[in-house]
């Protein structure tokens, strides 16, 4: 089908490339409906395009970029509705934010990541423990505080 966005113009998307987030975002519960499309090949950053509002689109990050292990944060209990069999596998990805004029200052959020069953294409994003950090700096200047993953592992982690 074809797609009106305002990043990208007009786009052709398959039914099979939709990841549908049944609760929406945090603050986004009537969007559901999205399409990912990659920033620049081999960047690892990624647009995930809202399929029900043409001008919502977020950036974001495969969370293993940053954090190798960072899917021991992730429980089993906090995916359940996701529905996952035997073999199905996950991603795992962190909403990046970069402040008009300033991408010297962006920064992953990983208290807050989307996780995709990529079986089924059904997406949540869960909400982690308030340890975990809300604004990482992908590009730590001088200065600017630091805020690292943290690497706690947590009973009854997800595998990817």
């Amino acid at each position: 089908m074809k797609v009106i966005t305002s990043r990208f113009g007009e786009v052709e998307v398959t039914q099979e490339s939709i990841v549908t987030f049944p609760s929406g975002l945090v603050g986004l519960p009537n969007y559901s409906r999205y399409v990912v499309f990659d920033v620049e090949q081999d960047s690892g950053y990624q647009w995930l395009q809202s399929l029900d509002d043409e001008t919502l689109a977020v950036v974001m990050l495969p969370a293993d970029v940053l954090e190798p292990d960072f899917a021991q944060q992730i429980t089993e209990e906090s995916v359940m509705d996701l529905d996952l069999k035997g073999d199905d596998q996950i991603s795992i990805s962190v909403i990046v934010t970069i402040p008009p004029g300033r991408p010297d200052q962006a920064t992953a959020n990983f208290r807050a990541p989307l996780v995709v069953n990529l079986s089924t294409r059904i997406g949540k994003q869960i909400i982690l423990h308030e340890s975990i950090p809300l604004h990482v700096p992908l590009l730590p200047g001088e200065g600017q505080e630091v805020e690292e993953p943290a690497n706690v592992c947590v009973q009854g982690a997800m595998k990817t």
